[in-house]
């Protein structure tokens, strides 16, 4: 999805929404390749909840995570692998996935979520344009998957691009 589209609000509202209706004691991660980008999520998400007395009423808004029925917890996270072991994460977003260099932060948040009964990994981004990161294999593979000439029934893909100038002009389409 192309920027300035709303992903990380977007999201950011669903990491609210699992943290409060998910599992009990949801482990819920927002992570970037840096704390400022990890935390535009809190940013957004403490704003929308001062505009919600019921919201305000429910969720401890604290200076680096919300909680809520105190035992569940959203926070921001930056790309450190060697210090997200034995983290438990029952749903986490990776932001700008294609400024990752490698795989690691995707493998440690999905190893940890292997005690949960229902955890969700969504990895959001732009396209990017380094095509020697992990993330150009994923956006390849979407595209086979889209276009039906592989399946992964284990993920989910949604890519969101502009049209191909020759499918302007057909209302199928």
């Amino acid at each position: 999805m192309a920027r300035k589209n709303a992903k990380t609000t977007f999201t950011a509202v669903l990491s609210l929404f699992e943290m409060m209706k998910g599992e009990s004691e949801a482990e819920v991660y927002f992570l970037a390749t840096t704390a400022k980008q990890a935390s535009q999520a809190l940013k957004y998400l403490k704003a929308i909840i001062s505009f919600s007395p019921a919201l305000k009423k429910r969720i401890d808004v604290l200076a680096y995570h919300l909680r809520f029925n105190k035992h569940s917890i959203l926070k921001p996270l930056a790309n450190n692998p060697s210090k997200l072991d034995g983290f438990n994460p029952s749903f986490a977003i990776i932001d700008e996935s294609h400024a990752h260099p490698n795989r690691d932060l995707f493998n440690i948040i999905d190893s940890g979520m292997k005690a949960r009964a229902n955890p969700l990994l969504l990895e959001i981004s732009t396209a990017g344009f380094r095509k020697d990161y992990p993330f150009y294999n994923q956006l390849e593979l979407a595209k086979k998957v889209l276009e039906g000439d592989t399946e992964q029934d284990n993920t989910f893909f949604a890519l969101y691009t502009l049209d191909d100038e020759s499918e302007i002009e057909k209302p199928e389409f």
